[in-house]
Order: C-alpha cells, then structure tokens, then sequence
C-alpha cells in the first residue's frame, strides 16, 4: 500500500507543479496584455492634438472628484491584493487536503481486523486485534496482556505485557 501512496503523491506533485506552471503562464499573458494595452492607450493619447489633450484631462479631474475614483481604485487594488493572497491560501490548504484524503484512502485497506475468542463454555475469553504484521491481545476484562508479530521468515514471535520475548513458533502444514 505504501507504493500506491507513493506513486499517488508523485502523480499529485507533478499535477500540482503543472498547474502551477500554468497559473503562472496565464499570469505572464495578462501581464504583457496590459502592457500592450497601456502602450497602445498611451499611443493613442500622444496622437491627440493639444486642444484634445486638454479636453481629456478636464474629464479625468471632473471623473476624479465626482466618483472619488482615487480612493475607489486604490481600495480595490488593496482588495485584490488580499484576495490574491487569500486564494493562494486557500489553493495551498485545498491541496494538503487533497494529499492526506489520498494516502488515507490508498491506507484504507490496511483496516485493524479484531476478533474476539470464547472459551469452552462459550463465554467471552479475549480478543486480539491485528494490525499488519503484529497482533495485540487483550484479556477478558479488556486488559493488553502482550502481543504477537509474524516475522518474514513464518514464524511469529510472542511477547508479554512488559514487552519481554516468551517464545515463538513456525507453520509446520506443508504448503500447497
């Protein structure tokens, strides 16, 4: 399960780094579209003659101090600036949580499997729940009282509660 996540994280890192890659190639457009524009308004007003030249300069104060479009621009560059930073955030939080839901779901099926044992009267004994390669086992009243780990060779090793080895053993059935 380990290389599914594995692989699900770089799949998610390249998409990301892509993306953001295109984010800022967008950017860069807009940019020198605005440049472009600004040039070509600038062009346009070098073109005027003197007299025109004024006339717009009278409508851009006589704009200003009706609108109070200084103060209105300058909010909204401060608004945007924030929003900008805010999205990135967000973005940033979005992605972390996309990353953790998926090594949880590729994790989800290494699930703790528990099982309950009774003893020959029928009534409740213990019960282990196992977790990969190691077993923890529980006496009736719910206590741990030690645990099992199968090794990689088929033997499985046995504990006490204080963690102190007490024995092990090996599958003896021939395999199939």
């Amino acid at each position: 399960m380990w290389l599914i996540t594995l692989i699900l994280s770089i799949a998610y890192i390249i998409w990301l780094t892509k993306l953001i890659n295109f984010g800022v190639a967008t950017a860069t457009r807009i940019a020198v579209a605005t440049e472009a524009t600004a040039l070509s308004v600038t062009a346009m007003y070098d073109a005027l003659s003197p007299e025109a030249k004024e006339r717009v300069e009278r409508a851009r104060i006589e704009r200003y101090k009706e609108a109070g479009l200084r103060e209105a621009t300058k909010e909204a560059a401060s608004l945007h600036k924030s929003n900008t930073v805010g999205f990135l955030i967000a973005g940033t939080a979005a992605a972390v949580l996309v990353l953790l839901l998926s090594m949880g779901f590729a994790h989800a099926g290494e699930r703790d499997q528990s099982r309950s044992f009774y003893d020959r009267n029928g009534s409740f004994a213990g019960s282990s729940i196992q977790h990969g390669n190691s077993t923890s086992l529980y006496d009736k009243s719910g206590h741990f009282s030690g645990s099992a780990i199968r090794n990689s060779d088929g033997s499985t090793s046995f504990y006490d509660r204080s963690g102190r080895f007490t024995g092990s053993s090996t599958n003896t059935s021939q395999r199939k």
